[in-house]
């Protein structure tokens, strides 16, 4: 591919770093939908601030958030099969909102301070933010893989 020896060598890792940064974007994606399960059936509250519906006493998953909860597991499921697959649009698309989640964790910081108003229990913004700098460093991760061997560590 390159006739320099050392660019050469600097992508030699990039199958190896391939598979590392799609094993860790699934296996991330795979610990979102355990948590949204469990969100679901621990605390069906958090869909209903969310899409700021008002349940019935006797209707704890009401048919919108049945709804809104499969969306979610669809377009999560949908972005493994991309990463899977290896789609360019879905390396930046998942990029791009990794690293625009860092902007979740000052939020969460001034709800925690009172200076915009919680909408939630305490312990799902705190949730919220600890997911934010995972989704984070794994956005710099694709940064720096993109910079080094190009999209999905596909070589340059």
């Amino acid at each position: 591919m390159c006739s320099n020896p050392i660019t050469r060598a600097s992508h030699d890792g990039c199958p190896r770093t391939r598979r590392m940064l799609q094993g860790a974007i699934i296996a991330f994606f795979s610990s979102m939908i355990a948590l949204l399960v469990i969100l679901y059936l621990v605390a069906p509250s958090i869909y209903l601030d969310t899409l700021q519906l008002t349940a019935q006493p006797t209707d704890t998953h009401p048919l919108a958030i049945n709804l809104f909860f499969v969306a979610i597991l669809l377009f999560v499921a949908m972005g493994v099969y991309g990463v899977l697959r290896g789609w360019r649009w879905v390396f930046w698309v998942t990029m791009l909102a990794f690293l625009a989640s860092a902007l979740e964790i000052p939020a969460g910081i001034l709800q925690l301070m009172g200076v915009i108003p919680i909408q939630q229990p305490t312990w799902y913004v705190l949730l919220r933010m600890a997911t934010s700098v995972v989704e984070f460093a794994l956005g710099l991760w694709m940064l720096r893989v993109w910079r080094r061997c190009g999209v999905w560590a596909q070589g340059l």
